[in-house]
């Protein structure tokens, strides 16, 4: 899901919950999960389609902020 599609899902409520996982590639890494109202679950790129991955969890939890998030769970 690209970021403009995940804030107006924000917007209009369809996103049921924001799950922060560790790269199982690179466990110094976390990425979002993007769980619908519809039961689709969608990782989070940005708009080219790159998938968003941070080193520090604070940065991750600050651009999904930036998007309009206002809460996520850490499972680690």
């Amino acid at each position: 899901m690209k970021l403009d599609t995940f804030s107006q899902r924000l917007s209009t409520h369809q996103i049921e919950s924001i799950k922060l996982h560790r790269n199982p590639d690179n466990l110094e890494h976390w990425f979002p999960m993007i769980h619908c109202s519809d039961g689709s679950v969608h990782l989070l790129v940005d708009q080219d389609g790159k998938e968003i991955s941070k080193a520090s969890l604070e940065e991750l939890i600050n651009k999904l902020k930036r998007c309009g998030a206002n809460k996520a769970e850490v499972l680690f």
